[in-house]
């Protein structure tokens, strides 16, 4: 089975992958590096035979790598708080550090403690791209005391600088565990400025009622907006062939990020 060899480099940099195409398809197929990057929008027409293929490798080529066309890749920025607007319910009092990418989680100052954060958000280094659960909060938390029955909430909270209420709001999440992710989706067409570039998050740990041995309350640790944004790329094809077993499945990936 003849393929046709596809190589993207990212303008961003650091990127890049190949994987094969031939013309049977109509499409190069959506890849996924180990980064979480995607590609989409990238298409040749599929109605060419191989032979017209090859042609085409040669006039766009003229016999060596040659970008053929553009498109776009979707990529996730991990993107941690630069500042501390307020916190409430920590002892000793959060410090940014906290709720950085290496941060220990700020304990709750007792298992009877509502805890809170309010922190500011780096800009994406390109626009966040609109869609259903294309954004995400991750936030690190845990209980204060595992030893206890009861369980404690965390809710997360998307805002943007002045605005005076909440702009996606999470259900109250449960936490089980001394240590947990929770995540919170959202769609960044809800963003007033849509380069991201005044996004705040607030994160508020609920304690659990009851006796004394259902107390319990939410430590607060590392906050990370997984922005996905998109990037431009740039399309290349080989001017040589390779004979690929029909039994690989096309595409190979070769390489990712």
């Amino acid at each position: 089975m003849k393929k046709y060899v596809f190589e993207y480099a990212d303008a961003d940099g650091a990127v890049g992958a190949t994987w094969f195409f031939d013309a049977a398809e109509s499409s190069v197929p959506a890849q996924t590096p180990d980064t979480g990057c995607s590609i989409y929008n990238v298409t040749i027409t599929g109605s060419e035979t191989d032979a017209e293929l090859a042609d085409l490798v040669d006039a766009k080529t003229q016999g060596a790598n040659h970008k053929i066309m553009t498109g776009q890749m979707k990529r996730k920025e991990p993107l941690f708080p630069d500042a501390i607007t307020a916190s409430a319910g920590f002892t000793p009092a959060a410090a940014l550090v906290d709720f950085q990418e290496s941060g220990d989680p700020a304990t709750a100052t007792s298992n009877t403690t509502d805890t809170s954060c309010h922190v500011t958000m780096p800009t994406p280094s390109k626009a966040p791209t609109h869609g259903t659960g294309e954004q995400a909060i991750e936030v690190t938390v845990g209980q204060f005391d595992t030893g206890q029955t009861g369980t404690p909430t965390v809710r997360i909270e998307v805002w943007e600088n002045g605005g005076g209420s909440a702009l996606a709001t999470s259900s109250e999440i449960n936490v089980t565990d001394a240590s947990q992710e929770v995540t919170f989706t959202w769609n960044a067409d809800i963003l007033g400025t849509a380069d991201g570039s005044v996004v705040e998050v607030k994160v508020f740990g609920t304690a659990s009622g009851g006796g004394p041995s259902a107390r319990n309350a939410t430590n607060i640790g590392p906050i990370c907006w997984l922005a996905l944004r998109g990037t431009d790329i740039n399309i290349y094809i080989s001017p040589d062939s390779v004979e690929i077993p029909a039994a690989v499945p096309a595409p190979v990936v070769t390489g990712g990020a």
